[in-house]
C-alpha cells in the first residue's frame, strides 16, 4: 500500500515537472513573438516616419514646381511683350523711311455746310485737286455714298467707292442708309492719291452732323490731314497700300 501511494506521488511530481517545462517553453515562445511584434512596430513607425518625410519632400517639390511654372508664365509674358515691342518698332521703322509733305491744296470744300434737304447740292461736295493730269483719287467713307460730279456735268454715278481724276468733285450724302434719326453724327472719308499706279498721297476728311442745324441732316466738313509723297531722285517712293491705310488709320485714331 505504501509503495502504491509513493508511486502515485512520484507520478504526480513527474507530471507537474513536465507541465512546468512545457509552460516555460510556451512562455519563451510568447516572449519571442512579443519581441518580434515590437520590432515590427518599430519598423512600421520608422517606415511611417520615412513616408512622412517623403510626403514633405513631395510637397516641397510641388511648391517648387508651382513656383517654376509661375516664373515660366511670367517669362513667356515678358517674351510676348518684347515680341510686340519688336514688331511695333519694325512697323515704325518702315514708316520712318516714308517722306511725306502736308498740303492744303489737294482738298477743297466749295461750301461751308450742307443739308440733306438741299436742292442745289446732292451731297457734301469735296473737290480733289492735283497738277498732274494722271492723278487719280480713290474715296471711301465709313458710312453713306458718293455722287461723282465732274465740272459742269450732271451727277452720273451713285457709288460706295468713288474713283475720280484730278479736278473732279465727289459729293457725299447719307441717303439710302438708316432713318434720319439714326444718321451718323461723324463720318470719316478716306482719300488715296495714285499717279501711274504709284501711291502718291492721302487725305482724311471729317464730316460732322450739326445737332442744332435745321433740316433732316445738316453737316459741315473739315480736313484732318492731307499729304503727298514727293519723288526721291526723280522716282516715286516704294510705298504699299497697307502702309498708306496705316497712315490714314493713325490720323483717324488721333
Amino acid at each position: 500500500m505504501k509503495k502504491t501511494v509513493l508511486l502515485i506521488i512520484l507520478l504526480m511530481i513527474f507530471c507537474l515537472t513536465a507541465c512546468y517545462a512545457d509552460t516555460s517553453i510556451f512562455q519563451r515562445q510568447i516572449d519571442e513573438l512579443k519581441g518580434k511584434e515590437s520590432q515590427q512596430a518599430d519598423r512600421i513607425a520608422e517606415i511611417e516616419d520615412e513616408n512622412a518625410g517623403l510626403a514633405d519632400r513631395i510637397a516641397e517639390l510641388e511648391e517648387q514646381n508651382t513656383s517654376l511654372s509661375d516664373k515660366i508664365t511670367e517669362l513667356e509674358k515678358q517674351n510676348n511683350n518684347l515680341s510686340d515691342k519688336i514688331t511695333e518698332m519694325e512697323e515704325e521703322l518702315q514708316y520712318l523711311n516714308i517722306v511725306e509733305i502736308e498740303t492744303d491744296d489737294m482738298i477743297g470744300f466749295p461750301i461751308s455746310s450742307w443739308s440733306s434737304g438741299s436742292s442745289t447740292w446732292l451731297g457734301y461736295p469735296i473737290e480733289l485737286k492735283h497738277p498732274n493730269e494722271k492723278a487719280v483719287f480713290e474715296c471711301t467713307a465709313d458710312t453713306g455714298h458718293f455722287y461723282i460730279k465732274p465740272p459742269s456735268v450732271v451727277p452720273v454715278e451713285f457709288v460706295l467707292k468713288a474713283i475720280v481724276s484730278a479736278g473732279e468733285q465727289v459729293q457725299w450724302n447719307n441717303w439710302g442708309d438708316d432713318p434720319p434719326s439714326l444718321w451718323s453724327e461723324r463720318v470719316l472719308v478716306d482719300i488715296i492719291l495714285k499717279i501711274d499706279g504709284n501711291f502718291a498721297g492721302y487725305a482724311v476728311v471729317e464730316i460732322d452732323k450739326m445737332i442744332d442745324a435745321p433740316g433732316l441732316g445738316s453737316y459741315n466738313a473739315k480736313l484732318l490731314k492731307s499729304a503727298f509723297f514727293p519723288q526721291i531722285d526723280g522716282k516715286y517712293q516704294s510705298i504699299t497700300e497697307e502702309q498708306v491705310k496705316t497712315l490714314i488709320k493713325k490720323v483717324k485714331d488721333n
